[in-house]
């Protein structure tokens, strides 16, 4: 096996490991303003991702590293093309940061709601920003010959990229309540249920499903029956459209819209390969 493959496989597991252990940290600060009704509530809340957090962040920093040192042509044009959307998922996580440990310095309720929301936008801002990243490098980017960004900030979204990072917020907040309600008890845990996608029973009728379902409920099974009914192929062929399809018309506002991406000249390079 060559060393670039074995370096392949080894970030794929370092993206992994983020997405599967952060995804959670992510969703439960989404689900923070909504499921804690009281600050005894939303403490509760923080406390149960309080002690893994920031371990969590160590697989962004180390799948960044080693791909700096594996593949140092995909990082400088990553980073370079995508640098605004990266600067400010940094500063949402470092507010996001800053208020775990800040909420609890005073009992104003103001000063704790502030930080609440703060912690709220420091989940959402990266877990849509990760969507339209993920996204992207689906679709391809455009670079040049010497693996140059050519695009702005702009060029990175488009209804395609932005149902990706909707959905990539769903998926999270959807791991997130499924993780409060293994780490919670009493109502805190029956409103995570009320969030968890797969809803309180997946066994009843499906027309008695939405009073009990959070309004991710209706992206994920989408998501999946799109690629069960059209096999991993239609992403590789037409990943917007076997995508799109995953979306209902009550929650997808691009559904039913002639959608027209603009072309470019540029060759729309793929950073993967």
């Amino acid at each position: 096996m060559e060393l670039n493959v074995i370096w392949f496989i080894l970030l794929t597991v370092l993206f992994i490991g983020f997405f599967f252990l952060e995804g959670f940290d992510y969703g439960v600060g989404a689900l923070l303003p909504f499921l804690g009704k009281t600050d005894l509530e939303r403490r509760i809340v923080i406390n149960t991702i309080g002690p893994v957090w920031d371990g969590n962040e160590v697989w962004m920093i180390t799948a960044g590293g080693a791909m700096f040192a594996a593949f140092p042509h995909v990082y400088a044009t990553l980073f370079s093309g995508f640098y605004l959307a990266l600067f400010l998922m940094l500063v949402a996580l470092i507010g996001r940061g800053v208020a775990f440990e800040f909420r609890s310095k005073e009992e104003y309720p103001q000063w704790r709601a502030t930080w609440d929301w703060l912690i709220f936008f420091g989940s959402v801002i990266p877990a849509v920003l990760w969507g339209v990243t993920v996204t992207n490098l689906i679709q391809g980017v455009p670079i040049d010959a010497k693996m140059h960004f050519v695009g702005s900030f702009f060029d990175l979204l488009s209804p395609y990229t932005l149902v990706g990072g909707v959905a990539c917020l769903f998926g999270f907040i959807f791991h997130g309540a499924i993780y409060l309600n293994l780490k919670t008890e009493g109502e805190l845990r029956g409103r995570s249920r009320q969030a968890d996608l797969p809803c309180t029973n997946n066994r009843a009728a499906p027309e008695t499903r939405p009073e009990t379902c959070g309004p991710g409920a209706k992206v994920c099974p989408g998501l999946l029956a799109s690629c069960a009914e059209g096999g991993w192929r239609s992403w590789v062929q037409d990943p917007k459209a076997a995508l799109m399809a995953g979306f209902p018309e009550q929650i997808s506002p691009f559904r039913g819209v002639g959608l027209s991406f603009r072309r470019r000249n540029l060759v729309r390079g793929r950073l993967c390969t």
